[in-house]
C-alpha cells in the first residue's frame, strides 16, 4: 500500500496543474494510440473497397459500446477506490478493486455472447444488400470476442491508475496497438508470406492486440497485486460495492455508449440518402472518437482527483482542479476543430474519398466540426457533476448531448433542409446542451460552498 499512500500525499500537496498534468498526460496518449489505431484501420479498409468501409462503418457502434462499457464499468471502480482513498478507508479501496475485475470478466463474456446473438438483426435494420451482409457479418463475428479482453485490461487498467501509477497502463495498451499498427496492413493486403484477408484482416489483428493488451496487464496485476489492492482469495460479490461501482461509472458509460446510439441513429437518418454518405459519416465518427477519446483522456485524470478532493471536503483544490480540466479539454477540442476545417479535403483524401464524397463531406465536416467548441466544455461540466456525486444531472446533460436533443433536432432540421440539416444538429445540439450544464454546475457550486461555508462556521 506505499504507492496508494504516496499517491494520496501528491494529492492532497501537489499543485493542482501539476498533478492534474501527472494523471492526464498518460490516459490522453492511450486513448490516442487506442482510437489512432481505429483510425488507421479505416484508412486501409477504406482502400479496399467502399463495401468494406461501409461495413466497418455500420459496425463501429458495436465495436463502441464493447468499449464504453469496459471504460464505464473500470471508471466506476476507479472513482469508488479514489473515494475511499480520500476518505482513508484502505480496505474498502482494496475490495473495490477486488469487486471491479469480477465484474469486467463476467461483462466481457455477456457482451461476447449477446453481440453474436444480436448482430444479424442489427444489420438486417440497416442494409437489404445482400453482399455488404455478409461482410458485415464476418466482420462482427471476429470483432465480438474482443469484448473479453478489452474488459479486462481497461479494468486492471483503471485500478492501476487509482494507486497513482498512471504509466504502465499506457505501456501495455501500446504494446497491443504496435501489434495492430505491423500486422494490419500485413493481414488486410496479404503484404510477404502473409495472406490476404482484407477486412477480416483487421479484425484478427484487432482481436490478438487487444489480447496483448489483456495478457499484459493481467502479469503486471500478478506481479505486483499488494500495491494494486487486488488479493486473489477475496473474491466475491459484495452488493453495496456494485451499486457504487455502476452509480459511479453508470455517467460515464452513458457518456460512451450513447456516441455509438447517436452513430447509429445518424446512419439510419443518412440511409434515406446514399450508402456514400453512411461511408462519410462513418469517417467523420472516426475523427470524431480520436478526438473525443483523447479528450477523455483528461477526464480520466480529472474525475479521481476531483473525486478525492470532494471525499476528503477540500473544495479549494477540488475547484482548481476542475477549472484546470475545464481550459485544458476546452483548447484540445478547439484546436481539434480548427485543424478539421482547415484541413478538411485532405483529410477526407486518406481515405481515398471518390468525387461525389468530398463533394457532400467538406462543407458536412465543417460544419459538423463546430460542435467541438462546446462538446469538450460539457463533458468536463458532467464529469465535475459526477464527482461531487450529481450522478442524476451528470447522465442528463449526456442524454441532452448525444439522444434527448439529438433525435428531435435532427428529424426537424432535416426536413427543412434535408441532409445539410443532419450535419446542422451535431453545434446546435451541443450548445444547447451547454447551456443547460453550465446552469446545473453554476448551481452545485453554489451549493457545496454553502455547505463548506457552515461546516466552518460550526467548526468556529
Amino acid at each position: 500500500m506505499k504507492n496508494s499512500e504516496n499517491f494520496k500525499e501528491a494529492m492532497r500537496s501537489e499543485p493542482i496543474p501539476k498533478i492534474s498534468l501527472r494523471m492526464s498526460l498518460p490516459p490522453m496518449c492511450s486513448m490516442f494510440i487506442q482510437y489512432f489505431y481505429t483510425l488507421v484501420d479505416s484508412i486501409l479498409v477504406a482502400n479496399v473497397g467502399e463495401t468494406e468501409l461501409s461495413a466497418v462503418s455500420l459496425s463501429y457502434p458495436i465495436v463502441l459500446i464493447i468499449i464504453s462499457s469496459a471504460v464505464g464499468l473500470g471508471v466506476g471502480t476507479n472513482v469508488l477506490i479514489a473515494r475511499y482513498l480520500g476518505e482513508r478507508k484502505p480496505e474498502l479501496a482494496r475490495r473495490s478493486a477486488n469487486m471491479g475485475l469480477l465484474l469486467a470478466i463476467l461483462c466481457g463474456v455477456t457482451l461476447t455472447t449477446l453481440s453474436l446473438v444480436l448482430i444479424r438483426p442489427y444489420f438486417h435494420c440497416f442494409t437489404q444488400d445482400e453482399e455488404l451482409f455478409r461482410v458485415c457479418i464476418n466482420y462482427m463475428s471476429l470483432m465480438s470476442f474482443c469484448a473479453i479482453p478489452v474488459m479486462i485490461h481497461v479494468m486492471i487498467q483503471k485500478i492501476v491508475q487509482a494507486t497513482g501509477d498512471m504509466v504502465t497502463p499506457m505501456l501495455f495498451q501500446m504494446a497491443g496497438a504496435a501489434f495492430n499498427f505491423i500486422f494490419d496492413p500485413l493481414l488486410i493486403y496479404g503484404i510477404g508470406i502473409f495472406p490476404k484477408l482484407g477486412i477480416l484482416g483487421g479484425a484478427v489483428t484487432s482481436l490478438i492486440g487487444y489480447s496483448i493488451s489483456a495478457s499484459l496487464a493481467l502479469l503486471v496485476l500478478i506481479h505486483r497485486r499488494k500495491q494494486l489492492l487486488v488479493r486473489w482469495k477475496e473474491f466475491r460479490f459484495e452488493r453495496h460495492l456494485i451499486t457504487g461501482t455502476f452509480s459511479y461509472g453508470f455517467p460515464s458509460f452513458v457518456l460512451n455508449v450513447l456516441s455509438p446510439v447517436m452513430l447509429m441513429i445518424t446512419n439510419a437518418f443518412l440511409n434515406r440518402y446514399s450508402m456514400t454518405a453512411v461511408a462519410f459519416f462513418g469517417i467523420y465518427s472516426k475523427f470524431l472518437q480520436l478526438l473525443v477519446m483523447t479528450a477523455n483522456g483528461i477526464v480520466q485524470g480529472t474525475l479521481p482527483l476531483m473525486s478525492f478532493h470532494y471525499g476528503a471536503g477540500e473544495s479549494e483544490r477540488l475547484g482548481q482542479a476542475y477549472r484546470f480540466g475545464s481550459w485544458f479539454i476546452s483548447g484540445l477540442m478547439g484546436a481539434g476543430a480548427l485543424i478539421i476545417i482547415i484541413f478538411a479535403k485532405p483529410l477526407l483524401t486518406l481515405f481515398d474519398a471518390s468525387p461525389q464524397m468530398l463533394i457532400l463531406g467538406i462543407p458536412a465536416i465543417r460544419i459538423m466540426a463546430l460542435s467541438f467548441l462546446f462538446n469538450g466544455i460539457s463533458t468536463m461540466m458532467a464529469t465535475y457533476l459526477q464527482a461531487v456525486g450529481n450522478v442524476p444531472q451528470s447522465v442528463i446533460i449526456t442524454l441532452l448531448r448525444q439522444l434527448v436533443l439529438l433525435v428531435p433536432v435532427m428529424w426537424i432540421l432535416s426536413h427543412i433542409w434535408e441532409i445539410d440539416g443532419i450535419w446542422i444538429t451535431f453545434p446546435v445540439t451541443e450548445l444547447l446542451s451547454f447551456l443547460y450544464a453550465w446552469m446545473q454546475v453554476r448551481r452545485t457550486r453554489t451549493k457545496i460552498n454553502i455547505q463548506n461555508h457552515n461546516i466552518i462556521k460550526e467548526c468556529s
